[in-house]
């Protein structure tokens, strides 16, 4: 197997009487050290060097696999040759790009794949990669090995590049005697000398041969440069000119034109030569380096495009976002709306097909000058040079979003596809690429976050928001490791009776100096669906735990209410883990109640969240509706989640007194919820004369600071005991205020 290393050109073979060793040598022996090293080092059965050649990914050295190649488009290495940095894939299986390969499907297949980019002169040629048929992880330690064996691999490419370069070199020289000019037509290396007394060039056969003219004397020097674009000249008449003046090392590279019009890609290095202290003549080589120019051309073409769209990749519109900095430049980074929908129904092929229509669509749109790059999954991104304010990057946002929304027509399928975008601009002697990129990306983030099918213009605002997000998940998360997490209980009273109707718990940590810090501190975590789960998870922990323990002591708590976001909805096991908790403590459902806010209704796009809610209602815990009135909620929807109870809003609350709109909406919404058989709960009570109204509209039981703040589970337990049963009057309920 013959593989050409970039920096490798191998002539045809010469006939001599003891020619030198050919340049078709086996795979190099460090190359195959270094793979079977990987492969003990970090215990893998199958490693490989592998190189990205045409429409194949070639095998230059391997360990525990006798394939030697591999079609590009369903190679792993692929995806790691066209990324930044070390690609991990832990289970083949679990991830979309791999999952339906046929050597990860077959009985025995791949499930582990690791791989480190190799990068020559500052492209990717190849990997390092490393698989098992069994899915692992692979830690700090292992990624930090795998890239030192992959700096090893690269540098050994390298050094096998050169060797080969050299042995070739070497090969010239050493028939230049016999055969120079069959040499230089093989090379196509000619040579040259500038004779600076007379001003004349003379050429080898060769150079005459590259320039496509018949061989014949010197030439002047201005008519050797006619042969150069006018911005060529100009980059060759100032190397020219710092060798004679200065007696360095003469070295050019670019576009040059035949005699015959052919464009070329040629290099001329060359040296002075000095006679008794004067120069009298530069002396070089002149070589065409096309065929070597647009084979490193298609290198860096695969490194900076995505194999799926054939757009720009990440890497590209990094390279243009630095080269476009001085002019100012707009950029939009969009991700397609719910397109996990389409692979999940229609499949990755058709997804893929999706991908590429839109592509095409968004390459039409950014003009001349412009960039469209996939960035990666359903997340593309639009260089705009010179769209510098606002305006014109909305009106551009809002073409993008109509190219997006018009159906695409995939054989039997017609999809209907939306998108949200981030936007910022970058005015002449902004800030970096990476700092772009980030801009664009938070204002997408809080797009999708807002309301998705808009478009988002980045603010500082936005990246504070971020930031304090990010303080608030850090402080959420430390607190659950300290196990500082804490509910507190605010009392909700029948207004009929002024009895205890029960609790609704609501999250607290206690603070390093023993205070307690409220919702005003970490509720920007809410909005990660990681946090919020993990919230809720140690939330129902924490309240079945007080449930129990007070029912051990024969107090009844009535019903205690939590909160559930859509996070915890994730799954599908909500209902599963209540009740399982529940049993866990020998608890009736009854004891506890559900919340669900009309948002996570309406937002429930995967069908989970009435399934759940009903099967709680069916086991006898009461679901409530909080909120209620900000939303858009329809009575069809309280049927299909089992919703029992109502909570009137406390914006509505609020408004009691001196709006008679609010007390028209609360009047209707309290008879329609008795008419369906629900309980009204009024939240946001502050004021007697608001209690007053809410009694006289038939309200059922109301909650708010009139009646108590909330409260932590001991001041819970020593109420309970005092008060069961027994009315239940407002000086009771205080407590320590919360910051």
């Amino acid at each position: 197997m013959d593989v050409i290393l970039p920096a490798q050109m191998e002539p045809d073979r010469l006939e001599s009487e003891s020619p030198p060793e050919p340049l078709d040598l086996p795979i190099p022996s460090d190359l195959q050290a270094l793979v079977e090293l990987a492969a003990e080092r970090l215990a893998c059965p199958i490693a490989a060097i592998s190189l990205m050649e045409g429409d194949q990914i070639v095998l230059l050295a391997r360990h525990g696999t006798t394939i030697e190649a591999l079609p590009k488009d369903t190679a792993f290495c692929t995806h790691a040759i066209g990324g930044e940095d070390t690609l991990i894939v832990e289970d083949l299986r679990l991830d979309g790009r791999f999952a339906r390969n046929p050597r990860v499907t077959k009985p025995g297949g791949h499930r582990f794949y690791a791989a480190v980019p190799l990068p020559i002169e500052g492209w990717n040629i190849g990997a390092l990669c490393l698989i098992d048929r069994r899915p692992r992880q692979f830690g700090p330690d292992e990624r930090a090995a795998l890239h030192r064996l992959g700096l090893v691999a690269a540098s050994l490419l390298q050094t096998e590049a050169t060797r080969r370069l050299a042995q070739e070199q070497d090969r010239r020289l050493w028939r230049q005697t016999r055969l120079l000019s069959q040499v230089e037509r093989m090379a196509e290396i000619g040579g040259w000398e500038l004779d600076l007394d007379t001003g004349l060039v003379a050429w080898s056969d060769q150079t005459y041969r590259i320039h496509e003219l018949a061989p014949d004397g010197p030439v002047a020097l201005d008519y050797a440069r006619r042969f150069y674009p006018p911005e060529e000249q100009a980059r060759l008449n100032a190397a020219l000119a710092a060798t004679i003046r200065d007696g360095t090392p003469y070295e050019f590279e670019g576009e040059f034109i035949t005699a015959r019009g052919r464009r070329r890609r040629v290099r001329a290095l060359a040296e002075l030569e000095w006679r008794q202290g004067r120069p009298i003549r530069v002396i070089g080589t002149f070589q065409d380096i096309t065929a070597q120019w647009e084979m490193m051309e298609r290198l860096r073409l695969a490194a900076q495009t995505d194999p799926l769209t054939g757009l720009g990749n990440r890497t590209l519109l990094k390279r243009r976002l630095a080269a476009q900095q001085p002019a100012g430049i707009g950029l939009l980074l969009l991700g397609l709306d719910g397109f996990k929908e389409v692979n999940d129904t229609g499949g990755h092929e058709l997804g893929d097909q999706a991908l590429a229509s839109i592509a095409a669509r968004l390459a039409g749109l950014v003009g001349e000058g412009g960039l469209a790059a996939r960035m990666g999954g359903d997340e593309f991104a639009l260089l705009l040079p010179g769209a510098t304010d606002a305006a014109r990057l909305c009106e551009y946002g809002a073409r993008v979003m109509r190219a997006v929304r018009t159906p695409l027509a995939l054989g039997p399928h017609r999809l209907r596809l939306s998108c949200t975008i981030g936007a910022t601009v970058q005015a002449p002697g902004g800030g970096g690429a990476e700092a772009l990129l980030r801009e664009a990306d938070l204002a997408l983030l809080e797009g999708k976050r807002s309301g998705r099918g808009q478009v988002t213009f980045y603010t500082p605002a936005i990246a504070e928001a971020f930031q304090r997000g990010r303080e608030a998940v850090a402080r959420i998360r430390q607190a659950l490791e300290e196990d500082r997490l804490l509910p507190f209980y605010q009392p909700k009273l029948r207004l009929a009776d002024g009895g205890l109707a029960g609790f609704e718990a609501l999250v607290r940590i206690r603070a390093g100096d023993g205070g307690v810090l409220g919702p005003a501190a970490f509720w920007q975590a809410l909005a990660d669906p990681e946090t919020c789960r993990a919230i809720g998870d140690r939330m129902l922990e924490l309240v079945t735990a007080d449930l129990a323990a007070w029912t051990r002591q024969g107090l009844r708590p009535h019903g205690v209410a939590i909160n559930v976001a859509q996070a915890d909805f994730a799954g599908g096991d909500l209902a599963a883990r209540v009740l399982g908790r529940l049993a866990a403590h020998g608890l009736p459902p009854a004891c506890l109640q559900i919340e669900v806010t009309e948002t996570v209704i309406l937002d429930d796009r995967a069908g989970l969240v009435p399934d759940a809610l009903r099967r709680l209602d069916a086991a006898g815990i009461v679901i409530a509706l909080d909120d209620f009135g900000t939303g858009h909620a329809s009575l069809a929807h309280l049927r299909r989640a089992g919703i029992r109870q109502l909570k009137i809003d406390r914006s509505f609350t609020d408004g009691l007194e001196g709006n008679r709109e609010c007390l028209a909406i609360t009047r209707a919404v309290i008879g329609l919820a008795h008419e369906l058989g629900l309980e009204v709960v009024a939240e946001g009570v502050e004021r007697e004369a608001q209690a007053e109204l809410l009694r006289g509209l038939g309200c059922d039981s109301v909650q708010g600071y009139l009646y108590g703040q909330a409260m932590p589970a001991e001041a819970v337990r020593r109420l309970l005991a005092t008060a069961q049963q027994a009315k239940y009057p407002p000086s009771t309920c205080s407590s320590a205020p919360v910051t």
